[in-house]
């Protein structure tokens, strides 16, 4: 019903309409639906990759995330700290202290407080404490 009138508002095409309602059913947990409106929009920007990429991780589906990860053709810190958290969460802590390492390697980028504060547990786990 509420995609319904989504589509009747004319807001169909409008990435800053559609990014909400891939969140909307995200939260529904509706995977099909999610992942059908988020293939329906022509032009993603970083903000609707990183929600898409972080829901699937959410879900414990880390090979959907990483899949999504890779196909994003732009990245920036909060996409890299997006699955770093997530693989440290999933219990995946080699992956987790792999994307660190690989995001310091072969990105400009700066790892902020939160990518800190989540690549810390997949250390202490993997008892590597010289990285920590």
């Amino acid at each position: 019903m509420i995609h319904a009138r989504f589509i009747m508002s004319g807001c169909e095409a409008d990435l800053y309409a559609l990014t909400p309602l891939v969140d909307m059913y995200a939260k529904l947990g509706l995977v099909e639906s999610t992942r059908k409106q988020f293939d329906q929009i022509q032009s993603k920007d970083v903000p609707t990759w990183n929600s898409t990429v972080a829901w699937y991780a959410r879900c414990g589906d880390m090979n959907a995330a990483a899949g999504l990860f890779w196909l994003m053709p732009s990245r920036n810190v909060i996409s890299w700290t997006a699955m770093v958290s997530e693989y440290s969460q999933n219990g995946h802590h080699v992956d987790a202290l792999r994307m660190f390492l690989l995001m310091e390697k072969e990105t400009d980028l700066v790892p902020n407080e939160v990518t800190i504060a989540s690549v810390l547990p997949a250390c202490a786990n993997l008892g590597a404490l010289e990285i920590g």
